[in-house]
């Protein structure tokens, strides 16, 4: 049997197909061998010289954050709030503060305001004419032409359109005892009567008529009896008088002074600050008179919360302690 004889056309195909193979592959020997010789001849660049490259120094960690645990912190603002602090509440001060001060000792910020209009909660919720949720430092409640502010500042009653703020400032109030002696009585000739006083270190004796005020006290009235003496050892038996003076205390009672017998009184006194370079403190008890910036101011009276006064222009001031006694 004879084999099936191959197609012309497919037989030609095939060997084209080879040839062309091997073609390329000749082509891409030549082609290296050509390029062989450049690659060789590229020379190494130099380390940095065409980059431009310099060296720099980069800080490493301990270098760029000073050991903490090294020598005593001075600042207290590195430290994180404790129990009982926090800190200021004005963006720019970082400040740690007590819970309990109202103003921050570094920038002066005040710390409980919840309304940010400068006056603190306690005093805003104290008063009629403030509230601690609005911001109204800038109205003027009372009508007396001094704002809120100005009186929180000033230490003056926002309610009260008769109590503006001073030219002084109440810092603080105290008490001690003092000793008060009725030293006697002068009778004028048409029968008026004066009382002599002396009142605690002051030496001077005080002449004062009945129903007048003394450092806050108000002379009420003068008790007399006549006293039986002598009749005993052949002294011959007489009557005297026997004064004593009665105060009305401020607060309510009687102060009983009988006469040349020193009787201790506890007597509030007021801290007050004094306007101008350098600023000083002034220590006075109701009835003293001190001067500040030029004027006379006559302290009526102190209580435990606040200080009556009266200029020498006839203007009449009632201030305020305020709970961080800056005012």
């Amino acid at each position: 049997m004879q084999p099936a004889k191959t197609t012309p056309w497919l037989w030609y195909a095939d060997k084209i197909f080879f040839g062309v193979v091997l073609l390329i592959c000749a082509l891409a020997l030549v082609t290296f061998w050509k390029d062989a010789p450049r690659l060789a001849e590229v020379p190494a660049l130099p380390e940095q010289a065409q980059l431009g490259l310099t060296h720099f120094h980069v800080p490493s960690l301990d270098e760029q954050v000073p050991n903490a645990a090294i020598g005593p912190a001075t600042d207290p603002d590195e430290y994180l709030p404790g129990p009982g602090e926090h800190y200021c509440v004005s963006p720019k001060c970082t400040h740690i503060v007590p819970d309990g001060l109202v103003r921050c000792p570094k920038c002066g910020a005040i710390q409980n305001d919840r309304d940010h209009d400068g006056m603190d909660n306690k005093f805003e919720e104290s008063h009629a004419a403030t509230d601690p949720d609005v911001p109204d430092g800038d109205l003027d409640y009372d009508h007396d032409k001094f704002t809120n502010k100005e009186e929180y500042d000033g230490g003056s009653n926002p309610d009260d359109p008769s109590s503006i703020p001073a030219p002084v400032k109440l810092v603080g109030v105290g008490q001690e005892y003092v000793d008060v002696l009725f030293r006697g009585l002068y009778i004028r000739p048409g029968g008026e009567r004066l009382i002599q006083l002396n009142w605690g270190r002051d030496t001077r004796t005080s002449i004062l008529e009945l129903g007048s005020s003394f450092r806050g006290y108000r002379l009420e009235k003068l008790n007399e009896r006549l006293v039986k003496r002598g009749g005993q050892h052949g002294i011959e038996v007489y009557f005297e008088k026997e004064y004593k003076l009665i105060l009305k205390r401020p607060g309510g009672g009687d102060l009983v002074l009988p006469r040349n017998t020193p009787v201790p009184e506890p007597e509030r006194y007021g801290l007050f600050a004094t306007p101008g370079t350098p600023r000083r403190t002034v220590r006075a008890y109701a009835g003293m008179t001190f001067q500040a910036d030029g004027h006379s101011y006559v302290v009526m009276q102190v209580s435990p919360h606040g200080a009556h006064l009266t200029g020498d222009r006839g203007e009449h001031y009632n201030l305020e302690l305020r709970p961080d006694g800056s005012r």
